[in-house]
């Protein structure tokens, strides 16, 4: 009768370890982006801050390749974890930039000081539905 339930107990951590390991898979780590310069702005239309950041060339093509795999999906671009913005990717983003829309407009120059300064890191990663 040991045997048995030692049998059941073995076969019952092995499956559970197994569906530990494929969800832990299947999800991704966030993408870190390397930044060679941002600037802060406004909208032309609508007046919002913006910050305006330029990818180093690695980041550039990690980004681009990201996007290609994302289009259509909705993505999480982070500021030291905190998500700053969510857009749908309509298409690929090659061109090596990404912008920010920020809230408020007196945070738009101080964060752009901090990703030139490099105080703060940019992550994006895909978001689940």
């Amino acid at each position: 009768m040991r045997i048995a339930q030692a049998h059941d107990v073995a076969c019952a951590s092995v499956i559970i370890l197994s569906l530990a390991c494929s969800a832990h898979g299947a999800v991704a780590e966030p993408l870190r982006l390397a930044i060679a310069s941002a600037s802060a702005g406004l909208v032309r239309n609508s007046g919002e801050a913006v910050v305006d950041i330029r990818l180093t060339d690695d980041s550039q093509r990690r980004f681009a390749d990201f996007t290609k795999a994302n289009v259509g999906h909705m993505i999480d671009l982070r500021v030291d974890g905190k998500s700053v913005n969510k857009p749908v990717v309509r298409e690929p983003i090659t061109g090596g930039g990404v912008q920010l829309l920020i809230g408020k407009p007196g945070e738009a120059e101080p964060l752009a000081a901090r990703l030139n300064n490099r105080t703060a890191t940019l992550e994006v990663e895909a978001v689940s539905h």
